[in-house]
């Protein structure tokens, strides 16, 4: 399963999670990649909610993790990470560039596939 992560996604992930927890959330998701919720408007990005067990926080209050999944390539594409603290909701811009980043994505994908 590739993992392609955008900016600082990753090293945001790793620092909120850690290392272990991070290598458990790249599993939990493998495992169900439509385990976050499609948010409307990105193209097929999901929000997913993920417990920071390192400081007692449950999932609803931390990390939120936004992806693209293509099946038929098996990648995650993280677009971004953050706590539930710094960013509440996502942006009218925001969504605008993962509906363009994800109409790329899939576009590619598809010329790959022939």
């Amino acid at each position: 399963m590739d993992w392609i992560f955008y900016g600082t996604a990753e090293n945001d992930l790793i620092d909120m999670l850690g290392e272990p927890e991070f290598i458990r959330f790249k599993f939990d998701l493998e495992l169900y990649p439509q385990r976050g919720d499609v948010i409307r408007d990105t193209g097929g990005f999901r929000k997913v909610r993920y417990p920071i067990r390192k400081r007692n926080i449950g999932a609803r209050k931390g990390a939120r993790v936004i992806y693209l999944f293509l099946v038929t390539k098996t990648a995650f594409h993280v677009f971004d990470a953050y706590t539930h603290e710094e960013k509440d909701d996502i942006s009218a811009g925001d969504k605008k560039v993962m509906r363009e980043i994800a109409k790329e994505l899939k576009r590619q994908n598809e010329q790959q596939q022939k």
